[in-house]
């Protein structure tokens, strides 16, 4: 009875350890490395929190977003607003409120609050946009985009420096395997399955009695803390950026990571961002010129953005479902089943055509 429930219980963890496993398989190899290669491998465990982000809405949903990466904007700005040196803040934002100009929060709370805030804004942005479906509400947060690059632009510097470089290899993991497991608890949530319920067949949905729009806001808040949390990251981790930082390219990337690895499925979302982050390694090495001795391939600027989108093409052509479709990684330990053993006719009445019996049939 223990071995079952020991099993039971490594079943039900399993959906959030598996995708997991390469991705500390890789941190772990990367602690031995060099520090460009910790970097490569801190910058993708970030990517996995904003992607897993995303696909709480995305995957749960069926919506495509667009305007996820206003989010993220949100995490990274106010989380340099909190957390930078006081007068590397009062030179560059003279005008702030005192509260706000006068605090200065360790990395663990300049996080979390500046997602909290992200959560804030996604409620409120939710009642319109959540009243759409289909194609609608992807533009609309399209707009929202747009409408956030804008605001960015003309709200004061053009670029935002003198965040800590706290975002560590650890730190990174941590908050990985935290939205990993805010993912998985969600979507085996109530909400969660009338959620995908919804996304499977709204009209069916609707009729059972579920409330489609209020799912669909729950879904976008929960998204926008945990990409707030990713953005807050990637703040600290890069120390600088812009409002250019948080625009189409980085909305494209989170885009691709998602759809490579499977729009409907969690592991999906995790290996996917792998998988992404391992190809554009190699296209940033091809990129910056490769010089083998017999082979010298010269640089090739923009190499990446051309990979990814010929990634996509190849995806969207042949494995349109992503690598695993809306599958989580399977249970390997699954139980054979017993064949039942072979009768000898025995006890099998006369057989209705010949009179005779089985048993007789078969000498």
């Amino acid at each position: 009875m223990q071995r079952r429930n020991l099993e039971a219980a490594a079943r039900t963890g399993w959906p959030v350890a598996a995708p997991l496993i390469p991705v500390l398989v890789i941190t772990l190899l990367s602690a031995v490395g060099s520090a460009a290669q910790q970097r490569t491998v801190i910058l993708m465990l970030v990517n996995v929190v904003l992607v897993v982000g995303l696909y709480i809405f995305v995957g749960n949903s069926g919506i495509i977003s667009f305007g996820h990466v206003t989010f993220m904007a949100i995490g990274a700005y106010v989380s340099g607003l909190l957390t930078i040196p006081l007068i590397t803040k009062n030179a560059m934002f003279p005008h702030l409120p005192g509260v706000i100009a006068d605090a200065q929060l360790g990395t663990v709370p300049g996080t979390i609050l500046p997602a909290l805030l992200a959560g804030a804004v996604a409620l409120v942005i939710s009642i319109p946009i959540m009243r759409l479906a289909g194609l609608a509400a992807s533009i609309a947060t399209f707009a929202l985009l747009l409408i956030a690059n804008v605001v960015l632009g003309q709200a004061g510097t053009s670029t935002f420096i003198g965040l800590p470089l706290d975002t560590t290899l650890g730190s990174s993991l941590g908050w990985a395997v935290v939205a990993v497991v805010i993912a998985a608890v969600f979507q085996n949530s109530r909400v969660g399955l009338r959620l995908k319920a919804s996304r499977d067949d709204e009209l069916a949905a609707r009729a059972a009695g579920v409330s489609v729009e209020r799912e669909r806001r729950i879904a976008f808040v929960i998204s926008a803390f945990v990409v707030g949390i990713g953005g807050a990251l990637y703040g600290h981790l890069q120390g600088a950026f812009s409002p250019e930082t948080f625009y189409l390219q980085a909305t494209f990337l989170m885009v691709v990571m998602l759809v490579v690895g499977g729009i409907n499925s969690l592991g999906g979302a995790v290996i996917g961002t792998v998988a992404v982050s391992i190809i554009l390694e190699g296209l940033r090495r091809i990129e910056e010129g490769v010089n083998l001795g017999v082979v010298n391939i010269p640089a090739r600027p923009g190499l990446r953005e051309v990979g990814l989108g010929i990634l996509l093409l190849v995806i969207l052509n042949f494995r349109p479902q992503g690598i695993l479709g809306a599958r989580e990684i399977a249970w390997p330990l699954r139980r054979r089943r017993r064949m039942p053993p072979a009768s000898d006719h025995s006890d099998l009445g006369p057989d209705p055509v010949t009179g005779r019996s089985a048993a007789r049939q078969e000498a």
